[in-house]
């Protein structure tokens, strides 16, 4: 979720900002979706620290799975969200 976030290719369902890393909410906010919601929780949780426990391990997948990045493949990205990662 991550590189996805930094690339752009997901975006919280409201305005936030990361500071610990601000390229990871740097393409602003979009419309409240699955997706966009479960990537947003993500980051409350990266801020919030939380402690890496099996139910938080939980929520992490449950919102990865939301994001639908699993079936995702870097060929089906376009070459602007790739070239930060070479």
């Amino acid at each position: 979720m991550f590189i996805a976030g930094v690339a752009g290719r997901l975006k919280p369902g409201i305005e936030m900002q990361y500071l610990p890393y601000p390229a990871l909410t740097a393409h602003g906010s979009t419309e409240p979706t699955e997706a966009s919601l479960a990537f947003g929780g993500w980051i409350e949780m990266l801020e919030s620290n939380v402690w890496l426990d099996k139910s938080c391990c939980h929520y992490i997948d449950q919102y990865y799975r939301a994001t639908g990045l699993a079936g995702l493949k870097w060929d089906n990205h376009q070459q602007p969200a790739m070239s930060w990662s070479r």
